[in-house]
């Protein structure tokens, strides 16, 4: 006769995560009962922040919105502003801007695999903790995590919160001397980052399959970052201001944080619409024969 089991956890603060939370887990017999991710960090309310505001402002303030992954709000916002006036900003500014969100991936990334997910995966409690059997890879990802800081900097004017993005472009135009110096040291941190992804890849994994939904933007000649049509993995295929004809917003009771639905069909009033993958796992899932070669060869070699 199998063994009848009950398992109850409840982690009233998530400590390594980007934002305030708590998880509740049920488990009986080996089966998910309650599962509960709860983020508790107060809403920001941005949105009626930025009503009554000039549109010259809104770079500045949906900076604010997050201190990791600012470039991402600035971005969206001036190309959207940039689409009401029907402005075209130029090649340099484009190519600026996609250099500009390298450098927020880089740091982010960084400090995520580093900082807070390695340290799970590998048994320990903290960073810190891992940098005593792992002092290697701590300081590379600290090394990487500077470097994409140093490419927000350049470009923004400061790495937390930057500054220098304006509709149309940018406040400033480095000169080549710091852009030389730029270039150096990318290429001489590039084989850290060959080595990262070979170092992940063959971090002890859960080998858990599941069917899901990804959505993410799509350029037909280029990595997306800023443009595009939006697509998903069951073939959807909208432009980008079609998005609330298919994908809204929801509260729930017992989280903060906004739940994304999506509606294969169109929206229709009384749907509950179904769950959807975003970030950097869909984006590649939709995108990986737009990655350049070499990064498409160092997946390859990695068995991703």
């Amino acid at each position: 006769m199998s063994e009848q089991r009950e398992i109850k956890i409840n982690v009233p603060v998530l400590a390594r995560v980007e934002g305030e939370g708590a998880l509740d887990l049920e488990i009986r017999n080996g089966r998910i009962e309650h599962l509960q991710l709860r983020i508790f960090e107060p809403p920001r309310l941005f949105e009626k922040f930025l009503e009554g505001r000039s549109y010259t402002e809104v770079p500045d303030i949906v900076a604010r919105i997050c201190g990791i992954c600012p470039v991402a709000y600035q971005m969206s916002a001036s190309h959207a502003i940039e689409s009401v006036f029907n402005a075209n900003p130029g090649p340099w500014v484009r190519a600026m801007r996609r250099l500009f969100y390298c450098g927020e991936w880089l740091e982010s990334h960084a400090l995520h695999i580093h900082l807070l997910a390695a340290p799970d995966f590998l048994g320990f409690k903290s960073a810190i903790e891992m940098a005593e059997k792992y002092p290697d890879e701590v300081r590379r990802g600290l090394r990487l995590q500077a470097l994409g800081n140093k490419i927000v900097r350049t470009l923004g004017g400061r790495s937390v919160h930057p500054v220098g993005v304006r509709i149309g472009g940018f406040t400033h135009a480095p000169d080549k001397t710091t852009m030389d110096a730029l270039l150096t040291e990318c290429l001489d941190l590039l084989p850290e980052v060959l080595s990262l992804v070979q170092w992940t890849a063959n971090l002890d994994l859960p080998d858990d399959e599941q069917e899901f939904i990804s959505v993410a933007l799509h350029h037909p000649d280029e990595y997306p970052f800023n443009e595009g049509r939006l697509i998903a993995s069951d073939g959807l295929d909208i432009p980008i201001a079609d998005f609330h004809n298919h994908f809204r917003e929801i509260h729930i009771p017992h989280s903060t944080a906004l739940h994304g639905r999506y509606f294969p069909g169109g929206y229709a009033e009384g749907e509950v619409g179904i769950p959807y993958l975003v970030g950097p796992l869909a984006r590649v899932n939709l995108n990986h024969a737009q990655l350049p070669k070499p990064v498409r060869d160092n997946l390859a070699a990695s068995g991703i």
